[in-house]
């Protein structure tokens, strides 16, 4: 009994320890300090849940009473942790704390969808419990979610919004046990559809950067439709497409919204782009299990679960969850949870199944060995980059060699060691690294360290070639023009330099700095 109990604890402390730390943890240790730490606590924390679960396995008979319980009362630890994130954001909004980079309300993340897209998508938590027998609990809850809908508004997050409300109204539906009629559907989508329209009016602008990229996206997956490009497809790609389709509408009004893009902001449109058809017929298979696995077996707990997954698919509509560690274990929580009523239906001998829970917990700790390996070199990385800006350091050159073979798969490694080669006036060597870059990665920065290379090492055509995909990416921008206004000066063809200095002069600015004051005086003093 009391080894039944220490490991009952130990797997609800470990659960508090994912729920908080892919929460709350950030760590100066890594470049993205406030999402990376989050990933690396989730891996491990779950590594462990798993070795103990097969631990479990081989001493002890596994019921599911036992991990419906745990589930239940780990429960407990979302509502808190949803609580204390949500008053770290209002705290954050009012000046009583300090936010993360330039946002007013970030809690623990570097922007405010992050903090948006992990509250809204652990509300359920409050409803599962408003709804249990339990005074106290109910009261907390009540609490808890006033707080989440309080802060995600304060946090400005449209999508959180949207999915807050499209999850209040499966709330009262169920609460009354409201049943959706023909008619009924149309009415709830036309308010849903209108709510959709009074917010993209909220942020107009912002709204219409991403129907460019969804428009640029659509163009992707009509070249690839049934396989897709393949994992990391958008990322190796979509620039290139955003520069195509400047070139073809170069007057477009979206110009002025364009910019470096990394995520579609739609989980969907990522997997059509990256998986094609096949990938979408896949998710919608999983979906159709996921809805006959709550049909035969409709509890509070899995309505738990499938109030989840709803709200994390309305979030990927809009915004990017599956960035968040939070967001997986959730998904990974309430697939569980939905599965745990299969477990009687499969019938191994007490030998497999402990033969299946010492292969897994094995197979789990070898991949735990190789993620803390990367996690080491990401770590000295972080602190090259740090000494390579703070303390001057000579030998850094030294230090990237060092950590070439190990990070050689990582774009954002290769990209900062070609741009610190550039930077050194290692011009070579930075190009032949960026060179490797852009078989990964399709970026408009990318694109400006490789003219610069070009140009530095006198290769003016390919110079004035990179510096043309990059203001093609970015209509926007100035750098590129001021690029080629000096490969021209260079190479003395003074009618183009002429005409570039013309348009830097006509140009409108979209944000005003010191770089655009300067090179518009520069472009002002040529056409003198």
């Amino acid at each position: 009994m009391f080894r039944f109990l220490s490991i009952q604890f130990l797997m609800l402390t470990l659960l508090g320890i994912l729920c908080f730390g892919t929460l709350f943890l950030e760590s100066k240790t890594f470049l993205n300090y406030a999402v990376t730490p989050k990933w690396y606590l989730a891996v491990f924390t779950t590594a462990i849940l798993i070795v103990v679960c097969c631990i479990r396995s081989i001493c002890y008979t596994t019921t599911t009473i036992f991990f419906s319980n745990i589930i239940k009362i780990s429960l407990w630890w979302m509502v808190i942790a949803s609580g204390i994130l949500a008053i770290q954001g209002i705290l954050q909004f009012f000046g009583i704390l300090t936010a993360n980079g330039i946002f007013r309300v970030t809690g623990s993340f570097d922007n405010p969808a992050g903090f948006a897209i992990c509250l809204s998508a652990g509300f359920p938590t409050c409803y599962y419990h408003w709804s249990q027998p339990n005074k106290w609990g109910n009261r907390l809850s009540i609490v808890v979610g006033l707080l989440i809908i309080l802060a995600v508004i304060l946090s400005g997050s449209r999508t959180g919004v949207f999915c807050l409300v499209v999850l209040g109204m499966l709330y009262i539906l169920h609460y009354f046990s409201i049943s959706i009629k023909t008619k009924q559907i149309f009415i709830l989508t036309g308010i849903l559809l209108g709510f959709i329209c009074f917010l993209y009016l909220l942020k107009k602008d912002s709204a219409d950067g991403r129907l460019l990229i969804w428009n640029c996206s659509w163009n992707m997956i009509m070249d690839k439709p049934w396989t897709g490009f393949g994992f990391g497809g958008f990322r190796e790609n979509y620039m290139y497409y955003q520069a195509a389709y400047f070139r073809q509408f170069p007057d477009s009004p979206y110009a002025m919204l364009a910019g470096n893009v990394s995520r579609p902001f739609n989980e969907y449109i990522l997997l059509l782009v990256n998986f094609g058809l096949l990938g979408l017929l896949v998710l919608i298979v999983c979906i159709y299990g996921i809805v006959r696995l709550y049909r035969r077996n409709k509890s509070p707990l899995t309505l738990f679960a499938v109030q989840t997954l709803i709200g994390i698919a309305v979030l990927a509509l809009f915004s990017y969850p599956l960035l968040y560690p939070y967001i997986w274990w959730l998904l990974l929580l309430s697939v569980s949870i939905l599965l745990i009523g299969l477990k009687d239906m499969f019938h191994l001998s007490r030998r497999k199944q402990r033969v299946c829970a010492l292969l897994s917990g094995i197979a789990t700790l070898m991949i735990c060995t190789t993620i803390y390996r990367d996690m080491r070199y990401k770590q000295a990385w972080t602190q090259t980059i740090n000494a390579a800006l703070h303390a001057g350091i000579d030998n850094i050159k030294e230090r990237y060699e060092m950590l070439f073979p190990k990070l050689k798969e990582n774009h954002l490694f290769l990209f900062n060691y070609a741009a610190e080669m550039n930077h050194q006036q290692e011009y070579m060597l930075s190009l032949d690294i960026a060179k490797l870059v852009s078989d990964m990665w399709a970026d408009y920065d990318l694109q400006l360290i490789m003219a610069h290379n070009y140009q530095q090492l006198e290769k003016y055509k390919e110079a004035e070639f990179h510096y043309r995909l990059a203001s093609e990416m970015c209509p926007t921008r100035f750098v590129p023009l001021y690029g080629l206004l000096t490969t021209y000066e260079s190479t003395g063809e003074v009618k183009k330099a002429t005409e570039i200095a013309s348009l830097i002069i006509e140009k409108p600015v979209k944000v005003q700095s010191s770089t655009v004051d300067r090179i518009k005086k520069i472009a002002m003093e040529w056409g003198g």
